[in-house]
């Protein structure tokens, strides 16, 4: 195989011969034309014309429209060749245009779809000038999805290369991935990385950006203990800093976590506090997430009481229908989307089933459109709730089964409590295999 290899590669101008060492050393396993221009630093049209001759030799395949992959063993003949013909120096500067590479695009998808998002600033060796490969939300959520191990291949890379700012920023935009899509391993490695990263540079505002997002994945894993450690940090830094944004964000997450530990006084207690301390900075988006968590906790109320007139139903009513309106003013379409969808699920415990039908229907399409398949499921999964509540179990059961299926692509113990759901209706439901180890909890804090 090796021979046949040689034999290959031997008869390869040298740009291509150079382009298969170059891609081989790479923390990257997805191919394309635009990886392959960063990496020598050639024209695009040019990096398509040398991946054609590598395909030509059968040694790189072509999966697809601007997609290659080497197969397993052409890559460790590859990366054998670059190691032995790629100077220390020339690697490590093809290495570092290609981890530039990924933080541009990767702050150009977050600058889609989060562009409301707090961020910090970015900093180049090799400044990329070729477009994007995404003009819209989809097509940069849909690339954040293909390249998620490779993007995560390269923080590792920087991380052990001491490219400490590279490192936390590529995390810090990669904030949508873990945030939409929910691969908490991921998450959290990262953000493990981030963290360590930015506290080697001295950049304690980076730090505490690391710690937050971090803490947020944490809680949303079931780690909540962890995620109190992580956001307490983040608190004692924001407040020796002056930083009161920071301050509201880390006891928003305190508060958060109680209420994922069911400390529903302690939650409180932090969430009031976040929202004091943005209403004199003025931010008016951290008061509506807070007002949000705060919401839930007094619909879980309204919910074991079963009451649907006065008590905490009409305080949750309340909460909700503030969050949304700040958020919509604010141009937040993501969170607004979160409020209304518990304000449809107050509304069927307010004997309001057609109001609740159409704001969670809202709120369900909006997700669908934005590729969130935990909200999808967590929004069907109300649905469910409403239409057994109002006697309609052939509806429930149609809900419930959308909201396993897609709970079970991310998180078995969902799709297992669900199915639990569907068991308690009667009737025949289909089996779902898992598909992944992760596991999630139902709720969770939004960034701010």
């Amino acid at each position: 195989m090796y021979a046949a290899l040689d034999e290959s590669y031997a008869v390869l101008a040298p740009e291509a011969a150079r382009l298969y060492r170059c891609l081989a050393l790479l923390p990257a396993r997805e191919l394309d034309s635009r990886l392959a221009a960063v990496a020598l630093g050639v024209p695009l049209g040019e990096a398509e014309r040398l991946l054609d001759a590598l395909v030509e030799a059968n040694l790189v395949e072509d999966t697809g429209p601007d997609a290659y992959r080497f197969h397993d063993l052409v890559r460790l003949h590859a990366e054998a060749r670059g190691r032995a013909e790629e100077s220390p120096t020339a690697r490590e500067e093809t290495s570092r245009r290609v981890a530039d590479w990924h933080l541009h695009t990767a702050s150009a998808a977050q600058a889609l779809l989060s562009p409301i998002q707090f961020t910090l600033g970015r900093t180049y060796v090799y400044e990329p000038d070729l477009p994007c490969p995404f003009t819209d939300e989809s097509g940069a959520l849909a690339w954040l999805e293909t390249r998620r191990a490779d993007l995560v291949a390269t923080v590792r890379t920087a991380d052990e290369k001491r490219w400490d700012e590279l490192a936390w920023q590529l995390v810090d935009a990669l904030w949508p991935l873990f945030h939409r899509l929910r691969h908490y391993d991921l998450w959290i490695e990262a953000h493990t990385i981030g963290r360590r990263a930015a506290h080697r540079t001295g950049d304690r505002r980076a730090e505490r950006q690391m710690l937050n997002s971090g803490a947020i994945g944490l809680n949303a894993a079931g780690r909540t203990e962890d995620a109190i450690d992580w956001f307490t940090q983040s608190l004692r830094a924001a407040r020796e800093a002056g930083d009161i944004r920071d301050e509201g964000q880390a006891l928003l997450g305190i508060g958060a976590a109680h209420r994922e530990a069911g400390r529903f006084p302690e939650a409180e207690g932090h969430l009031r506090r976040a929202i004091s301390a943005w209403e004199n900075a003025g931010y008016e988006r951290g008061v509506a997430l807070a007002r949000i968590i705060l919401g839930e906790m007094a619909l879980e109320e309204a919910e074991r009481e079963r009451s649907g007139a006065g008590g905490p139903a009409e305080r949750a009513a309340e909460l909700f229908s503030q969050a949304h309106e700040a958020l919509v003013a604010l141009n937040d379409p993501y969170d607004a989307a979160r409020a209304l969808a518990f304000s449809g699920r107050v509304s069927a415990l307010r004997d309001a089933y057609d109001t609740a039908v159409e704001r969670l229907g809202q709120a369900l399409r909006f997700f669908e459109s934005a590729g969130s398949v935990h909200w999808q499921a967590r929004v069907s999964e109300m649905l469910g709730a409403c239409a057994r509540e109002h006697s309609l179990p052939d509806t429930a059961r149609d809900h419930w089964e959308h909201a396993r299926r897609l709970y079970a692509s991310q998180s078995p113990s969902n799709a297992q409590r669900v199915g639990d759901l569907l068991a308690g209706l009667g009737g025949a439901s289909r089996p779902v295999d898992p598909a992944g180890p992760r596991e999630e909890r139902p709720t969770g804090p939004s960034e701010s």
